[in-house]
C-alpha cells in the first residue's frame, strides 16, 4: 500500500510539473497564452554609484582685446632703444593693480619709431569691464606691474574697455610718460 501511495504522489509531480513546463512555453492546458514576464536586473539600494572621473569643460567665453599703442617723443626718448615687452593688466580699478583680472604681454613691441604707432593682440579676456593699464617694460626687467627706470606709461592713467560678448578691436594707448 506504502508503494502504491508513493507511485500515486509521484505520477502527481510528475504531471504537475509537465503542466508547469507548458505554462512556461507560453500554453496553458485550456490553449491561451500567457506573457512572461521578462527578469529584472538585481537592484541592490546600498549599491555605490559608478564614479567617471571626466573634466568639467571650462565655458567661460573669452575673447580678444586689440589697438595700437605710440610714444611721445617729447616725454619718452626709450631708454633701451624702444623696443621691449608691452605689460596690458586689465582691471577692475585702475589704481589698484590688486584687481588685476587678466595679464598679458607681448614680447619684443617695438616703439622704436616714435611716429608710427605699434599694434598689439591680447588673447583670452573674458567678459567683463576692465580698466586698462599699460606700460613698456623697455629694459626687460619684467611685467609685475612694478615701473623700473626708463618704462614707458601713459600719465593719463587707464584706458576703459568693455567685453560683452565679442571681440574688442581699436583700443589706442599713447605713452607719454616715462619712469625715472
Amino acid at each position: 500500500m506504502k508503494s502504491m501511495m508513493k507511485s500515486g504522489v509521484l505520477m502527481l509531480l510528475a504531471c504537475g510539473c509537465m503542466m508547469a513546463a507548458c505554462d512556461q512555453d507560453n500554453g496553458t492546458t485550456d490553449g491561451t497564452t500567457d506573457t512572461i514576464a521578462e527578469p529584472t536586473a538585481d537592484v541592490t539600494p546600498d549599491a555605490e554609484p559608478e564614479v567617471v572621473d571626466e573634466p568639467v569643460p571650462d565655458t567661460t567665453e573669452t575673447y580678444s582685446v586689440s589697438g595700437s599703442t605710440s610714444r611721445d617723443v617729447s616725454t619718452c626718448p626709450p631708454l633701451a632703444g624702444g623696443v621691449g615687452t608691452l605689460c596690458l593688466s586689465f582691471r577692475t580699478s585702475c589704481t589698484d593693480a590688486g584687481t588685476e583680472v587678466v595679464a598679458a604681454s607681448v614680447p619684443s613691441f617695438d616703439l622704436a619709431m616714435f611716429s608710427t604707432p605699434a599694434d598689439w593682440t591680447a588673447a583670452d579676456i573674458p567678459n567683463g569691464s576692465y580698466q586698462l593699464y599699460a606700460y613698456l617694460d623697455d629694459d626687460e626687467s619684467g611685467c609685475d606691474g612694478t615701473l623700473t627706470s626708463g618704462d614707458m606709461f601713459s600719465g593719463d592713467g587707464c584706458v576703459a574697455v568693455e567685453v560683452a560678448g565679442a571681440d574688442v578691436t581699436g583700443v589706442t594707448i599713447l605713452f607719454n610718460n616715462k619712469q625715472p
